[in-house]
């Protein structure tokens, strides 16, 4: 997500001004509904769930 228009670092004193802004405040709250968006899937989708667990035994076992 984009949330401000500069190469801002993150975890700086600028970027923390940035999300002060309405635009921080902004992409703080769509970044939110994704997560919730994500959870309630996974949740309610047990071969999604599967496939994630999956997925990462098979990351960890590389």
């Amino acid at each position: 997500m984009i949330l401000v228009k500069e190469d801002i670092p993150l975890h700086t004193r600028e970027f923390a001004d940035e999300m002060l802004k309405e635009t921080g405040h902004t992409a703080i709250g769509k970044g939110g509904k994704i997560l919730a968006t994500f959870i309630m899937k996974t949740f309610l989708d047990k071969n999604l769930l599967e496939d994630i667990k999956e997925e990462h035994r098979k990351y960890r076992n590389k």
